[in-house]
């Protein structure tokens, strides 16, 4: 692996991780700011916006569509697919952020969000959305990672 690739991996990776865990970790008053800057960052950074790109020609729908289709059931279904599943996630994301959706259509539309007080559910959305689409990129760095060995 060129000494430039490596250190722009090994960047991205840690900025990737750091922007996630701000994520991950925001709470009511913090979310939507957090969002913003992993957002931004996931489109800005050579390597991250790469992923995010392939992600985003995945064909799952659109985060509103599933959002509509989930609501009746009141549970949060994703697919099985892995490159399917973060690609829906990551639009559910980024609706939120465009405002095409709210946090509080998820607090208030399923199940798993009807105990505890909005932080606690924020916490409960990013288990349920934003985990899993950060380890699924934390994935792909790492198999890039491998390809550059």
């Amino acid at each position: 692996m060129s000494t430039t690739l490596s250190t722009d991996l090994n960047r991205s990776t840690k900025r990737f991780n750091d922007y996630a865990g701000d994520l991950i970790s925001s709470g009511d008053n913090t979310f939507l700011d957090r969002l913003g800057m992993f957002l931004a960052f996931c489109s800005d950074d050579p390597v991250l916006g790469e992923i995010c790109q392939k992600f985003s020609a995945v064909n799952c729908g659109t985060a509103e569509g599933w959002y509509n289709r989930q609501k009746p059931q009141r549970l949060m279904v994703f697919p099985v697919n892995s490159n399917e599943r973060a690609a829906l996630q990551l639009k559910i994301l980024t609706a939120i952020h465009d405002r095409h959706l709210t946090m509080e259509h998820f607090v208030n539309d399923f199940h798993l969000f009807k105990k505890g007080n909005f932080p606690s559910r924020t916490a409960a959305f990013c288990d349920s959305v934003v985990e899993p689409l950060c380890r699924e990129i934390n994935y792909k760095l790492e198999d890039l990672c491998q390809a550059e060995d």
